[in-house]
């Protein structure tokens, strides 16, 4: 698209010197250029029309000019929306309706507003039907935030629906993809044994620090990872889990902080056989059963004694083997700590419900982010 390149260089060169004359001709150019240009199917031939002239600063377009762009966003749509047109597109029609909701918006027209983006997602709705489950789940989930965003709660809860039952075959669909991972049991004895000398409490402060992973070599992962396999860097990801979508995370451009915590979600489920091995050899090697623990762990304030019953009953299942119970009794427990340190550091650990005269307990998330949590513990610990 070098016509379009140099038509906005143009405009943003006669903007830069506060040329009104020039920038007058600039906007007509970049208009000249897309009434012969355009594509109705064909979003890189007009969607740099609005985004470049509507609400920027030193463009007065006229109202005829409002008209004109407004109304081939309105003709993209429909031609777009067709079921019986050649080009049909709803993912132009998306684009379009995108930029038609900001404009009607700005003009109070919030009806014209819905028409726009229910017209997009109807299209979207119709080519799901026949899609992959996986590919009909990714393109229902943009339609269903479309129809919150601008109020179609009904037809928000409908799609919403229908991705509730697509999740669980789309998460059938997905081909499973496995790797050998090779252990040596004289290198993974070694590292243990390394971890657990000292004694007790010693060793539980270096198996503590060793498995928190090391938030600037994650990064220096991910940056290798850039060069090593750079169309994995580029490509979002979206995780399906328990029949639904529960994350979505963007490139390593736009995304950083959602790459990093994947990152280490990744480092730390590949650790957890050499922390479960570490775990037993403390154990043996110093005989520490429930009430070594328990005896070790409330010596911080930020266990609660009155909650110790609960504490040892779930120490009791995973030391049994037993997980599961282990998972429901301590990491409720855990969230409960991190209110308490919150607490202990002079802040609320709670926050206004949605009713007058209620208040509910912080989320983890709320409670970690805190900036007085976020101070008080090392970089990137806050994260894991």
């Amino acid at each position: 698209m070098d016509a379009v390149d140099r038509a906005l260089r143009a405009l943003n060169l006669a903007l830069a010197i506060g040329d009104r004359a020039r920038t007058a001709m600039a906007v007509e150019g970049v208009l000249d250029l897309h009434r012969r240009i355009a594509q109705p199917n064909a979003i890189g031939t007009w969607n740099y029309v609005f985004d470049s002239l509507y609400r920027k600063r030193g463009i007065p377009l006229t109202e005829a000019q409002k008209e004109e762009i407004i109304g081939a966003l309105e003709h993209y749509l429909a031609v777009c929306c067709d079921r019986d047109s050649e080009q049909r597109d709803p993912c132009a029609a998306r684009e379009a309706a995108k930029r038609l909701r900001v404009y009607y918006r700005d003009c109070g027209r919030n009806d014209d507003a819905k028409r726009a983006i229910l017209g997009a997602g109807l299209a979207f709705e119709h080519i799901a039907q026949g899609a992959t489950h996986v590919q009909g789940l990714l393109w229902l989930e943009d339609v269903y935030q479309d129809y919150r965003e601008v109020g179609l709660k009904n037809e928000a809860r409908r799609v919403l629906r229908e991705m509730e039952g697509r999740g669980a075959k789309a998460q059938k669909d997905l081909v499973p993809m496995a790797m050998p991972l090779e252990v040596c049991s004289e290198e993974l004895q070694d590292a243990v044994d390394r971890l657990t000398e000292g004694g007790f409490e010693t060793a539980c402060q270096q198996v503590a620090y060793a498995f928190i992973p090391d938030l600037e070599e994650s990064c220096d992962a991910l940056e290798r990872s850039r060069k090593t396999c750079p169309l994995l860097s580029l490509v979002p990801v979206t995780k399906i889990s328990a029949g639904h979508i529960a994350a979505q995370i963007g490139s390593l451009d736009k995304d950083p902080s959602g790459r990093l915590i994947d990152e280490l979600s990744l480092r730390t489920s590949l650790a957890s056989l050499h922390l479960r091995a570490t775990l037993d050899c403390l154990r043996e090697r110093y005989g520490a059963d429930t009430n070594t623990w328990i005896d070790y762990l409330t010596r911080s304030p930020v266990f609660d004694r009155r909650r110790l019953a609960i504490l040892r009953r779930g120490l009791h299942a995973y030391f049994d083997g037993d997980y599961l119970t282990a998972v429901h009794l301590v990491v409720p427990l855990i969230e409960y700590s991190m209110r308490r340190m919150l607490q202990l550091l002079g802040q609320p650990s709670t926050r206004p419900g949605r009713e007058r005269g209620m208040y509910q307990q912080k989320s983890l998330s709320e409670v970690l982010y805190d900036p007085c949590i976020c101070a008080a513990l090392p970089g990137g610990w806050v994260i894991y």
